[in-house]
């Protein structure tokens, strides 16, 4: 699903989830440091694409949010 929708191809995409990677949204880049150009600190890549996503999702079953 993210390989498609950042165009890369899906074994770099699976480089970029584990590691030392993060994604800069503001500026849409990938980084190797973590800190974005503002100094300003990043989440893992693993974090926000997959770990963020399953946790907003328990959160809501748990809180009874059917939306």
């Amino acid at each position: 699903m993210y390989s498609t929708k950042f165009k890369i191809e899906e074994s770099k995409m699976m480089e970029k989830l584990w590691g030392d990677n993060y994604f800069d949204a503001k500026n849409k880049v990938w980084r190797k440091e973590g800190l974005d150009k503002d100094e300003k600190p990043l989440a893992r890549a693993f974090c926000t694409f997959v770990m963020d996503p399953i946790l907003k999702l328990a959160r809501s079953i748990m809180d009874g949010n059917l939306e």
